[in-house]
């Protein structure tokens, strides 16, 4: 029998990303993905009770547009609180920012990449990773190439899916 993925819904996914990064969607004061009449859980592939009583079974644009930008978003908070604020215990440890050495840097892409994903990465993916980190770093900097790492992680199909 065939393996069959599915895809979280979107209040499971606003919680694993709370519990990984601190991020809360909230405008407000309405959590985003977690209530039935205001927020974009619909557009994540959820149900609102009324003209949508059936959770998506299938991945959509609307859903690819809301994953990418809270991802984006979570990445942002997580960057600020583990790495810039250094707060020990969340998804990134403090002792990654500044690092300079590229097998210091692997070595923590694959860590992040096993807690993000539950499988270590190959050679291939942890150099893409890199390659990307090293992009981003040399046109905006650490800061942004953490956010930009964590952002693409958080939304590979792996982690959005089970």
């Amino acid at each position: 029998r065939e393996s069959v993925d599915r895809m979280l819904s979107p209040s499971q996914w606003a919680s694993s990303l709370s519990t990984l990064t601190g991020f809360d969607w909230r405008e407000d004061g309405w959590e985003q993905l977690k209530n039935d009449r205001i927020g974009h859980r619909v557009l994540a592939g959820g149900v609102d009770g009324d003209g949508v009583d059936r959770p998506a079974s299938a991945p959509s644009m609307s859903q690819a547009l809301v994953v990418k930008r809270l991802s984006q978003l979570a990445a942002e908070s997580a960057v600020a609180r583990d790495l810039l604020a250094g707060e020990d215990g969340g998804l990134l440890r403090p002792e990654w920012w500044g690092l300079d050495s590229p097998s210091d840097r692997m070595e923590a892409f694959s860590e992040l990449h096993w807690r993000l994903l539950a499988r270590r990465a190959s050679a291939e993916e942890a150099e893409t990773v890199h390659s990307l980190f090293e992009a981003v770093e040399a046109q905006a900097g650490e800061q942004q190439a953490w956010q930009s790492v964590v952002s693409v992680l958080l939304r590979d199909p792996e982690f959005v899916s089970y």
